[in-house]
């Protein structure tokens, strides 16, 4: 009977929002000139969208007579990703779970089956979402690491090997636990990736009118493209790589290109002309760009049904001018010749590229055999490295 009652109860709450957008008192998010979004509703989760405006929340009161923060699917809505509530849940849960076992009882084989399959798979959906707070991290590795060498949660004893060595693969010395820092990481990638190719879903469509270039910036995973005004949770999705570690290496560096209008790939930093960018290629010439972010659509010009490459926009003076490279002949780039000669072959490289102005660029996955992004292939590579 209780499914049923819910099932009325959405019914009715549907009802009287539409009816308050109707008759003007709610005003719903709009990403279109006459498409808008005003209540979405899963299972028997509801979210309700509209503009961040007072009168908005007095109609919110009237219709929902509660309040934020709330949860929605299990995460908490009204929150942000480094308030102590979002994440004392997720410690609570683990501590729950280990003090109903009795540790010391359990071998260390067992120990790491219970880690690997029950107690990682705790955080893993608020990881999905939120990027942790470092304290954090620390503090369930710290439970997983008590829990494995002492079998107890408060009790404390000596821990034998480093937490970064037991999570290394088998093959390397390690236990295979997945450490919940990387896993993080792995898990917000998927953001990007989602970014990049489901560009048609309603909250990529929000995403896109809330910051404008999101292929672009979830590409260059750089502060510089950033605003002021941009949300936490944003930032993190952006800045979140895995270059700043030791594996030297990062999403950008995953994603192989699909040149169509260029207008979603970053001229230097994607790989859209080799497995490799053209800043790799070209280290020399990519110190001297003018413009280290620009777009492969940027540099493109039309003239009569032709395309040219407008490379002088990005560079200065002494690159251009090719019979006088700017370092000495004895300093070589990567490719064994000097400035003007990589310029001259960047221009030759270049010329062969066509345009497809009708098409859509596309994104694949260089991690996996399909092209389609899995958060295990991140994971494996990490844990090799």
């Amino acid at each position: 009977m209780s499914p049923f009652l819910s099932v009325l109860a959405m019914e009715v709450l549907t009802a009287l929002t539409k009816n308050s957008v109707e008759v003007g008192d709610f005003k719903p998010i709009k990403y279109g000139v006459n498409d808008f979004v005003d209540i979405l509703q899963f299972a028997d989760d509801t979210i309700i969208l509209g503009e961040p405006t007072c009168d908005n929340l007095w109609s919110l009161k009237v219709l929902l007579r509660g309040c934020f923060p709330f949860k929605f699917l299990g995460i908490w809505v009204g929150e942000g990703a480094y308030k102590e509530k979002v994440w004392q849940e997720v410690i609570d849960n683990i501590k729950s779970r280990l003090t109903k076992w009795k540790g010391r009882n359990i071998s260390i084989g067992g120990r790491v089956t219970l880690i690997g399959s029950v107690l990682n798979a705790i955080p893993i959906f608020t990881l999905s979402f939120y990027k942790a707070p470092s304290k954090i991290i620390q503090a369930i590795r710290s439970l997983l690491s008590n829990f494995l060498w002492c079998g107890n949660v408060k009790s404390r004893c000596i821990h034998w090997v480093k937490w970064e060595n037991v999570c290394k693969p088998k093959g390397k010395g390690g236990l295979g636990i997945r450490d919940v820092g990387e896993m993080n990481k792995s898990l917000l990638l998927k953001w990007k990736w989602r970014i990049l190719k489901e560009d048609k879903a309603i909250w990529s469509r929000f995403l896109l009118l809330r910051y404008h270039i999101p292929k672009i910036k979830v590409l260059a995973s750089s502060k510089d493209l950033l605003n002021r005004d941009d949300s936490r949770w944003w930032r993190d999705i952006v800045l979140d790589d895995f270059k700043e570690d030791d594996l030297g290496e990062g999403f950008t560096d995953w994603v192989k290109c699909e040149f169509k209008k260029g207008n979603n790939i970053l001229f230097w930093h994607s790989c859209w002309l080799d497995d490799q960018p053209l800043c790799v290629s070209f280290p020399h010439l990519f110190d001297r760009t003018t413009n280290k972010l620009c777009m492969v659509s940027d540099l493109l010009n039309f003239n009569h049904g032709d395309i040219t490459w407008n490379l002088e926009s990005i560079f200065g003076v002494d690159v251009l001018n090719s019979s006088v490279p700017t370092a000495p002949s004895t300093i070589l780039s990567a490719t064994g010749t000097v400035i003007g000669e990589d310029f001259r072959d960047l221009k030759s490289i270049l010329q062969g590229i066509v345009q497809d102005i009708l098409a859509t660029d596309d994104f694949h996955w260089n991690l996996t055999s399909n092209g389609d992004f899995t958060v295990s292939s991140v994971s494996h590579l990490v844990s090799n490295a």
